[in-house]
């Protein structure tokens, strides 16, 4: 979608479609595809992930800008720790760190797609607009707050999301830092670094 000028075409099915017509509207938009491309003169060229999620692995750092597509968090922990993989049912680890002192955090974000809304049952995890700050939100929080998170901790933000195409993914988020509880119920943190080196 990034190496293309893109605009979505769509052929339209009514509840009593024939086939000729359908067939009549995919000829025409293969036909305004292949005009497009015969002005352009270029082959189209665009990164694939899987090449550039090695690169990062490889160089040991994580960008924003590259919107890669991760694996989960046992994956994620295993290569930035070091450790053995092993298969986690959870989110963030309350007593372990990675390099330079952050704690991993790779939590679900609310949102809604077609009318449905995803994410964690128990929690609700909101990005600003800008991509500048989490709210976390949940029930369980109250107990937490009293035990654990401390003021000011840094967390290497991956998040689980919805893709351009509805397809679930995980996206390096950057580097954020607690900096309050606005109420009993919520923390809030702000980004710090668009890059993690590892």
């Amino acid at each position: 979608l990034e190496s293309i000028e893109c605009e979505e075409k769509r052929v339209k099915i009514s509840d009593n479609y024939n086939i000729e017509d359908v067939n009549k509207q995919i000829d025409d938009i293969v036909e305004e595809i292949v005009t497009l491309i015969n002005q352009r003169g270029h082959q189209l060229i665009w990164d694939d992930n899987e090449e550039m999620l090695e690169e990062a692995f490889r160089r040991r750092s994580f960008r924003t800008a590259e919107k890669i597509s991760y694996p989960g968090f046992s994956e994620l922990w295993s290569r930035i720790s070091g450790e053995p993989y092993k298969k986690y049912q959870r989110c963030y680890f309350k007593n372990k760190t990675i390099t330079g002192g952050y704690h991993l955090w790779v939590p679900s974000l609310a949102m809604e797609y077609n009318g449905k809304r995803y994410g964690d049952a128990k929690w609700e995890n909101t990005l600003n607009e800008s991509g500048t700050e989490i709210t976390e939100t949940g029930y369980a929080l109250n107990s937490l707050l009293a035990g654990g998170i401390e003021n000011g901790e840094r967390r290497v933000v991956f998040m689980k999301m919805r893709d351009e195409f509805g397809a679930p993914t995980v996206r390096f988020m950057g580097v954020f830092q607690h900096i309050s509880n606005p109420d009993g119920s919520s923390r809030k943190y702000v980004k710090i670094s668009d890059e993690y080196i590892f």
